[in-house]
């Protein structure tokens, strides 16, 4: 096209209108068809907004969890004779050649063990001895004067032992996030659930005891969320010519996630969309 044509055509176009045409189609079927999906998408757009909160801006968080454990109940009774898992005869393991740790016999239970002994807090977690075992060692020496060219030998097999009442040790979970915003601060609310989704206790940050502020449970109630019971029978890897009981979770420990996800939102369902707890 030459520069004549394109402007002969740009010419036309100022110089001239066009109108649009209505084609109805009366068909109830289509109507219906097009005033649902209209309805649809107006429906959408207001829970999407309302509900979903997408007007908002969105962020996940930094979140930071300190631990801290609380063993003034444990402290305050030794009574170990009421306490099942001090029987021998309930808590023996023979041991089994895919076990590497070996057998667990003649398990007592052990009191007036501090708590330092039984906890340790680092930045990744939390440990909680439920059982020890303790090793005597005798030294021999050539020259016992001058302790020259010793020996170490064990003194007897090992001693096994579980701390009286480690299930009565309290452990709180004090989380905190921290957002671009500007804000740095423990939560409103924290929902408790357990391993499978089950809703347990709700903790506020308004209630007086800090126990109720902040996910506070005893050992026992922590694992449980987990679905383990501390002197139920951990059914180890074992080969055909094991015999005898599966040693019990307070025996060979368990290892717990504990996982924390931030919202601060509220669903459509509680009816309340606009609390932003």
């Amino acid at each position: 096209m030459g520069i004549k044509e394109g402007l002969t055509e740009i010419w036309e176009d100022l110089m001239s209108y066009r109108t649009l045409k209505v084609v109805k189609i009366s068909d109830k079927r289509l109507a219906y068809v097009h005033k649902t999906l209209m309805a649809s998408i107006l429906v959408y757009s207001f829970i999407s907004m309302i509900g979903a909160h997408t007007y908002m801006l969105k962020e996940k968080p930094r979140l930071y969890v300190a631990t801290a454990v609380d063993d003034s109940l444990r402290l305050l009774s030794w009574n170990a004779s009421a306490m099942d898992y001090c029987n021998q005869t309930l808590t023996n393991f023979k041991g089994d050649a895919f076990v590497a740790e070996g057998a667990y016999m003649n398990n007592s239970c052990a009191t007036y063990l501090s708590t330092s002994q039984i906890s340790k807090l680092d930045d990744v977690g939390a440990f909680i001895g439920t059982h020890q075992r303790k090793q005597d060692w005798v030294r021999t020496c050539a020259d016992s004067v001058n302790k020259v060219d010793c020996v170490l030998s064990d003194s007897g097999g090992p001693q096994n032992a579980f701390p009286a009442g480690t299930e009565d040790l309290v452990i709180q979970f004090r989380p905190s996030y921290v957002t671009s915003w500007g804000v740095s601060a423990p939560p409103e609310v924290v929902f408790s659930q357990n391993y499978v989704g089950k809703a347990q206790k709700t903790f506020r940050l308004g209630y007086d005891s800090a126990a109720d502020r902040y996910p506070t449970f005893n050992l026992k109630q922590l694992v449980a969320l987990g679905g383990i019971d501390l002197d139920g029978r951990n059914t180890l890897a074992v080969s055909t010519n094991f015999t005898g009981n599966f040693p019990t979770y307070r025996t060979t420990g368990v290892r717990l996630n504990v996982e924390f996800t931030f919202s601060n939102f509220r669903p459509m369902s509680d009816g309340n969309p606009f609390n932003f707890e």
